[in-house]
């Protein structure tokens, strides 16, 4: 019995292999980190999406009142090759637990290519007080190592103060350069850091005030503070509106080609990038949802056009209206990390997978033709088509070998059309010239019928006056008489003629 459910079993196997069934499996996100953290201290949190997955994307939550995010990217959104594991950095801010856990998530498995996703893990940590570094003796050292004040002058902390509330937010006006922090201890044996006046720039900035036992113990307290901007300025490319964006902390993705500078807009001076080879200028947009993107400025024209890059591959893909195209190709547009960029397509290929783009090296600065693989956006040079084994079948050469072929099948076909032509007219030219001389035959043989009966008549016989009578015949003479002459006619009946074709005019056919 056992024998024939392992048989089964390989059977059922060897059936879903043959017919190329493709079966997904759940795919969940698994949350990893420690169990347990002291208040002010940090903390890894790692969420990692299964191997099997060829795209995901996912938000990973949190108590924001609990814990604070000092490092990583909440929404991360990958495919297959790139990292799996997501790190984060967090902050413990107050005493309890906090949970994490991904939201909004989505996966796609690599071989189906079929959506698999089936939750996510969630990962708790406790937060307390820090018993390390306390060696104290109750009765020689306190261990007290709260605030009992903590205050910016001219501004307000929110929520309230309150000893055992570690985390604040503040709000200053536009242009604030330093700010005064006034913090007292509760323990005047405890020692308070982080005082006095702090630099701030626009933007959010954060303010930390240590307070330090007698033990030893360390206590944090930790102040947001947001320096308003100054009145943003606008900024429109295509039909979607953007901002431009003034702290360089914001931008990311900036090739190394390009240096830092300064460009002047609505008479302030922003944050900017410049490739003098190149003689092109970068400037940060954000749009209306928070996302930063690279755009290019023409600085005569007073316009941005996107700034189409492949940090993986240090391409920048560039828009040539005096591109020399291999035969076969055609103008079109093509997807590149969401953005509409100018194509090259081969005519007769209707999988829109691969294009033609023209791009520069920032590495070499070499521009060229680069074949583009839409579906990974991947790149290879065009020049090292034939040098690759998992490249595109070179175009040119295709083109040529099917147009030869038909030239080849148009000519063959009018030799063959020419032939058929000159076959049937001649033998509609023989047909005709077949009915003429039967035509003719049937026409001689008429008249050589009329002839005969002409000279087989029987003459007329004339009755002559003569003084001599002509005896009476009898009815026996009579008929004797016309048998004989019966007899006669058949004697000298002429035959009739034979008519045949000439080889020549007939060719191959059988005489008539």
């Amino acid at each position: 019995m056992r024998n024939k459910k392992v048989l089964l079993g390989v059977f059922i196997l060897l059936f879903m292999f043959l017919i190329n069934i493709n079966v997904s499996a759940g795919c969940s996100i698994s949350i990893s980190a420690p169990k347990t953290a002291s208040v002010g201290s940090t903390f890894k949190v790692s969420a990692t999406v299964p191997s099997n997955s060829g795209s995901w994307e996912y938000t990973l939550s949190y108590d924001s009142s609990k814990v604070k995010l000092v490092s990583g990217t909440l929404k991360v959104v990958g495919v297959y090759g790139d990292t799996r594991t997501s790190t984060y950095t967090f902050k413990s801010l107050t005493e309890g637990s906090a949970s994490f856990k991904a939201v909004n998530g989505s996966i796609y498995d690599y071989d189906s290519v079929s959506e698999c996703y089936s939750g996510s893990g969630t990962a708790t940590v406790n937060m307390g007080e820090s018993a390390s570094n306390n060696t104290k003796d109750d009765k020689n050292y306190s261990s007290d190592n709260t605030l009992k004040s903590l205050e910016i002058k001219g501004i307000t902390l929110s929520p309230e103060f309150n000893k055992n509330t570690y985390s604040y937010k503040a709000a200053a006006e536009a242009e604030t350069e330093k700010v005064e922090i006034d913090a007292k201890a509760n323990d005047s044996k405890a020692k308070v850091a982080g005082t006095g006046l702090i630099e701030v720039k626009e933007g959010v900035n954060e303010i930390k005030v240590v307070v330090t036992a007698e033990d030893g113990s360390k206590k944090e307290y930790l102040i947001e503070l947001t320096v308003q901007e100054q009145e943003p300025i606008e900024a429109k490319v295509g039909n979607k509106n953007y901002t431009v964006v003034t702290k360089e902390d914001e931008i990311e993705g900036v090739p190394e080609s390009f240096e830092k500078t300064t460009v002047s807009l609505d008479n302030r001076n922003v944050i900017a990038f410049e490739n003098k080879t190149l003689k092109m200028l970068l400037v940060a947009l954000k749009d209306e949802k928070g996302n930063v993107k690279l755009f290019i400025y023409d600085k005569s024209k007073l316009k941005y056009s996107p700034f189409n890059y492949s940090s993986e591959f240090n391409l920048l893909i560039l828009d040539n209206n005096n591109v020399k195209l291999p035969y076969g190709f055609e103008k079109t547009t093509a997807k590149f990390n969401d953005e509409d960029i100018t194509a090259y397509k081969y005519i007769i290929d209707k999988n829109k997978v691969f294009y033609l783009v023209y791009a520069t090296n920032l590495s070499s600065n070499k521009e060229g033709l680069y074949v583009f693989n839409s579906k990974d956006n991947t790149f290879i040079k065009y020049d090292d088509i034939n040098k690759s084994k998992d490249t595109l079948i070179e175009y040119e050469t295709l083109a040529f070998i099917g147009l030869s072929l038909l030239i080849i099948l148009v000519f063959m076909l009018k030799i063959l059309k020419k032939l058929f032509t000159s076959r049937n007219k001649k033998i509609r030219k023989l047909t005709k010239k077949l009915e003429k001389l039967k035509s003719k035959q049937s026409k001689d043989i008429f008249d050589d019928e009329q002839e005969d009966e002409e000279e087989n008549e029987e003459p007329v016989i004339t009755k002559v006056e003569d003084d001599k009578k002509v005896p009476k015949k009898t009815r026996k003479e009579k008929r004797k008489e016309l048998m004989d002459a019966k007899k006669l006619l058949d004697k000298d009946k002429t035959s009739i003629r034979r008519i045949s074709l000439e080889p020549n005019d007939l060719d191959d056919y059988d005489e008539f």
